[in-house]
């Protein structure tokens, strides 16, 4: 991507020149396509986009429900996006839709990317790429759009989410805080203007396979639903994006067989937002699964919310790998582009972001007798909910872990119930901690979830 392809906005904005606030970047919208027809029989039904529906949102959620494959409802309607949206002029087919790039990994596990075709060394490290390990980005550029033969219907229901995004910064994080809030040994780093990126790779985990002609997209699928070309059985023979079958009985039209074969394969969507970052590195996570590192994640991005008088949606959490092991990088960022400045005040309020953190976790006694996974009361809510179905959600045994943590003491999660009562993890108050196991009571929620 250069610079001749950015508006000044945009460029000004990405280097932190201008605020994002008030302008509309980094958004994408979903263009709904309908069709109206004529009442005279020799008349022409022509597709135009509908005018009632106005969706739009920031490119970390737009991967989320805007991918080909989703559907929702929007005015008592089920609404299917199908493909990506091309700039008017489709001249070029190439960059109609957006931009590309490739991600690689490098030996030392830090993944990188760049919009040539020269990868380089890490950018973060600056060691060499794994060999045979790269993917393709494509960043799409104008939005998404439905198709004018799958009309917004009032039966029907939504479909499950269409892969699982994956959040990863590819910031340089040097502003170290070694012990940070008095946790032995946990470092917090910091970047003002850190780049995030989401990743949707499709249901079955391979990319997408991209029209070039119309912009049609689906999901590339394992090997046993595989059609001709080592295509999805529907792409290979899909109309176009504005192809309207009419009640006269106009024929099907197969888009690839009408206009060539133009495609990109397994590309994995991909937006990107400039914010301000935080890692937390906790070493003592090395033995603990992902749910637990999640978990904690969502805590420090509550306490903080909370201790800050937010909407627990200005702020994001995820985890990912560091020097110290895979799940071990707790991530806080702002969640408006371009930073507002919530993370750097959390950091230099650590003492009191800790202490707001054990109250999340534990609220109350009689609380932590019953609260095995999360509830309405501590963790769950609209952004913890698909780790929450995903079973990544485990508020007892991160307690167990926390209360090890911030009192020094050495903790496993598979030792955690033969601890003696006076080992048994510590409350705020002064009344006794249930002496229930954490891990036998998480997986007997996890039962009765699937049950």
């Amino acid at each position: 991507m250069a610079f001749h392809e950015m508006t000044v906005i945009e460029a000004l904005a990405d280097e932190q020149f201008l605020p994002r606030y008030g302008f509309p970047i980094g958004l994408l919208r979903l263009r709904v396509l309908t069709v109206t027809e004529s009442d005279k029989p020799d008349a022409k039904a022509y597709v135009r986009e509908e005018d009632q529906y106005r969706l739009e949102r920031p490119g970390l959620l737009a991967m989320r429900e805007y991918v080909p494959g989703a559907s929702f409802f929007v005015g008592n309607k089920v609404v299917t996006s199908h493909g990506l949206l091309k700039h008017w002029t489709g001249e070029n087919l190439n960059t109609a839709i957006g931009f590309r790039g490739q991600m690689a990994e490098c030996v030392n596990g830090h993944r990188y990317y760049s919009f040539s075709a020269d990868l380089g060394p890490c950018s973060i490290c600056g060691a060499d790429e794994q060999a045979a390990n790269r993917q393709d980005l494509l960043f799409p550029r104008f939005g998404f759009s439905t198709a004018a033969w799958d009309r917004p219907q009032f039966r029907g229901s939504p479909s499950p989410p269409i892969g699982k995004p994956e959040l990863l910064t590819i910031a340089r994080l040097n502003n170290e805080r070694p012990d940070f809030g008095g946790l032995t040994g946990v470092v917090a780093r910091y970047q003002e203007d850190g780049e995030l990126l989401v990743i949707n790779s499709g249901s079955g985990g391979r990319g997408f396979a991209v029209c070039l002609n119309c912009g049609y997209s689906e999901s590339e699928l394992t090997a046993y639903k595989r059609g001709p070309d080592d295509l999805p059985g529907t792409y290979e023979h899909h109309a176009p994006l504005q192809f309207a079958p009419t009640k006269n009985g106009r024929s099907w039209v197969s888009c690839r067989k009408h206009n060539g074969k133009h495609d990109l394969r397994r590309q994995m969507l991909t937006a990107r937002q400039v914010t301000d970052i935080a890692i937390i590195d906790v070493p003592q996570l090395v033995n603990a699964d992902l749910a637990v590192a999640t978990t904690l994640a969502h805590a420090f991005r509550l306490a903080g919310t909370q201790l800050l008088s937010l909407d627990s949606r200005e702020l994001g959490s995820f985890v990912m790998p560091t020097d110290s092991g895979p799940n071990c990088g707790l991530v806080l960022f702002d969640a408006m582009p371009g930073g507002a400045g919530h993370v750097a005040e959390l950091l230099e309020s650590a003492t009191e972001w800790i202490s707001k953190l054990t109250d999340v976790l534990f609220v109350s006694q009689a609380h932590h007798e019953r609260c095995v996974s999360a509830c309405l009361d501590c963790l769950l809510s609209y952004e913890t909910q698909f780790d929450h179905d995903q079973g990544l959600l485990a508020r007892a045994l991160t307690w167990e872990f926390w209360d090890c943590l911030r009192n020094h003491r050495v903790w496993s999660s598979s030792a955690s119930h033969e601890l003696p009562s006076r080992m048994l993890p510590t409350a705020p108050s002064t009344t006794d901690v249930s002496t229930s196991s954490a891990p036998d009571r998480l997986e007997k929620a996890r039962r009765k979830r699937r049950s």
